[in-house]
């Protein structure tokens, strides 16, 4: 049992790193085109299609698994500010929360599988034999690394679409504030801050997922 739980935590650790390292390279090669007036002036010319097109990436990001919504988040910062990009992105969480509980609900087991991948449907259906309101709550609060498996999971439920996105708007709005206070004085156009982000993100992620897992097991 040792054995496999020194395996399982080798293998989160060498994909994580490998994750950061991805991203990582792909911000080194991406951030001359972000940061560079050319770009900013487009993106200042284009109006409400910027934040448009930023909060539509994530909510596609959210839909489809294996999409990454981290990267719009430090592309975003670098381009608006933090805290636009937090209320860009937060708005998308909203909207995206809303279409996964709304897939759930009205086509059941079968399309989310498609979206989401078997391996994700397998998170999906351990939070749905858990669901709660508790649950909802702190998934909201502290794992946004699991924000769209929460949503399509509880549109398996019986909860009602009004209660789930009344707590959905309001407890996911902590994060966003806590990111964006955090973050506020980090240069996003520096490759050694933005990446650094990113890593304290994915990282972030990894551990309040396992922790929410672990919570559930002790009080089930």
């Amino acid at each position: 049992m040792k054995k496999t739980a020194n395996k399982k935590t080798i293998n989160l650790i060498a994909k994580t790193i490998s994750v950061v390292v991805f991203f990582g390279v792909v911000w080194w090669l991406t951030l001359p085109l972000i940061t560079g007036g050319v770009f900013k002036m487009i993106v200042a010319k284009s109006g409400l299609l910027g934040p448009l097109f930023l909060i539509a990436y994530v909510v596609l990001s959210h839909i489809v698994a294996p999409l990454g919504g981290s990267p719009a988040i430090v592309v975003g910062a670098a381009v608006f500010g933090v805290w636009k990009t937090v209320f860009f992105i937060y708005i998308a969480g909203i909207i995206s929360a809303s279409i996964n509980f709304s897939i759930s609900r009205g086509y059941g087991r079968g399309l989310v599988e498609k979206l989401a991948g078997k391996r994700t449907m397998r998170d999906i259906d351990f939070f749905t034999e858990k669901a709660g309101m508790n649950l909802l709550i702190i998934s909201r609060v502290i794992s946004f690394a699991v924000f769209e498996i929460i949503s399509y999971a509880f549109g398996l439920t019986k909860i009602s679409f009004k209660k789930y996105l009344t707590v959905t708007i309001i407890f996911s709005a902590i994060p966003s504030v806590l990111f964006a206070f955090i973050f506020q004085k980090i240069n996003f156009e520096s490759f050694t801050e933005s990446a650094a982000v990113i890593g304290i993100m994915i990282l972030t992620g990894i551990v309040f997922g396992v922790f929410l897992q672990k919570h559930i097991k002790k009080s089930a």
